[in-house]
């Protein structure tokens, strides 16, 4: 079970009210406790949440007669993820890293651990097969992942342990696309020292994801 569960322990025997049971615990410090008995007492219910492996056994009694039991149940630990990023805004054809956070003291990886990584695309669609690469079951990361589409991205992991899981909290960033425009010149030939105008053309729907402009001038 996942480290945390409560279980319930059922004898295999049938329901007789007239046999004794007696249940016994055994913990991870080794030290066997008595935590039920009674008439009929067939199932038992332990309201602690298992954090190692723990032994129960159970005595049966009914008459002269006596019968025993034992069952292990092993205690996988819980892994527990958080995501970090390198870049959260870039432009289509760059890279970024998403990758275990494992400077936070919050992490949690058991050895033996498996990974998948899952990745959405503009507003919770899952993201085209081209990023099926991000559902691996490596925890090192999505490292220089080229970005071809632009948009919103979303990037998880679940860590897997046993019976244990945990999915991580979304890691989202933009991915910009490249714009789109023209360059012209009222004049593309002039005398010295005469001036012109260049000007910058794009398609109106293009022109608000716009945030800066350079001008380079090349020539002698």
């Amino acid at each position: 079970v996942c480290e945390g569960t409560k279980v319930t322990i059922t004898s295999s025997r049938p329901e007789n009210a007239s046999e004794y049971y007696t249940w016994y615990k055994t913990g991870a410090d080794g030290v066997r406790t008595k935590v039920a008995e009674g008439n009929g007492m067939r199932v038992y219910s332990d309201l602690e949440a298992l954090t190692a492996k723990t032994i129960y056994d159970v005595e049966v009694t009914n008459g002269a007669c006596e019968g025993d039991g034992t069952i292990t149940i092993n205690v996988d630990k819980k892994p527990h993820v958080i995501l970090t990023i390198t870049r959260d805004n870039i432009c289509h054809g760059d890279t970024s890293t998403v990758q275990i956070d494992y400077s936070n003291a919050d992490v949690v990886i058991p050895t033996g651990s498996t990974f998948k990584w899952n990745a959405t695309y503009s507003n919770g669609v899952n993201a085209p097969s081209e990023y099926d690469d991000f559902n691996t079951t490596s925890p090192t990361g999505l490292k220089q992942h080229v970005f071809e589409a632009a948009g919103n991205y979303g990037f998880t992991l679940t860590a897997y342990n046993g019976a244990c899981e945990h999915k991580s909290a979304p890691v989202d960033f933009w991915v910009a696309g490249a714009p789109q425009f023209s360059v012209s010149a009222t004049e593309s030939t002039i005398c010295q020292d005469n001036p012109t105008t260049l000007l910058i053309t794009m398609p109106s729907d293009k022109a608000a994801e716009v945030t800066s402009k350079k001008w380079t001038l090349n020539g002698a």
